[in-house]
């Protein structure tokens, strides 16, 4: 009788060293998270924008971050985002994409918006798609500027160039 229940304990240690095992694991991890998670600061500090439109997009240019969103809002910042400037912006459309290059600031949105700044002092150039438009991203890739599009099922990149720059 003590071999028959000597055999049917056997194939019982590995599951107990196992379930051993992995009691020490979650044990471990128990003790140890908590710790490692009230050490961990985060380096994001919150910064007053000035406006109470959400941002949607940002891009460093020329030495200033932008920042653009709902209602064609547009803030700057020239130090590194400590204090914000709300810009003059020509459209009251949400602005979702930017990007920045060679120069240049181009943004989209809504309806086939785009805006081009072509250098620090210019004004905003409209170089806006048809009316309805969706713009779905940006590039200014090696001075030859591409919007991607997608109107009925398919996608249109457009290019274009302005004097050299």
């Amino acid at each position: 009788m003590y071999e028959a229940v000597s055999r049917l304990s056997e194939p019982m240690a590995p599951r107990v060293n196992r379930v051993i095992a992995i009691a020490t694991a979650i044990l471990l991890v128990a003790v140890v998270s908590p710790s490692q998670a009230k050490e961990f600061q985060s380096s994001w500090e919150v910064v007053e924008s000035g406006t109470s439109e959400d941002l949607l997009t940002a891009v460093f240019h020329d030495g200033q971050v932008w920042a653009f969103g709902t209602g064609g809002v547009m803030l700057n910042s020239s130090d590194n985002g400590v204090t914000w400037e709300i810009a003059d912006s020509p459209t009251n459309t949400d602005i979702h994409h930017s990007d920045s290059g060679f120069g240049s600031l181009l943004v989209a949105g809504d309806s086939g918006l785009m805006l081009l700044k072509q250098d620090s002092d210019s004004e905003w150039l409209d170089i806006s798609l048809p009316s309805g438009s969706e713009v779905r991203s940006l590039t200014d890739w090696r001075s030859q500027r591409h919007c991607c599009r997608r109107p009925r099922n398919h996608l249109e990149i457009r290019q274009w160039s302005l004097g050299g720059s």
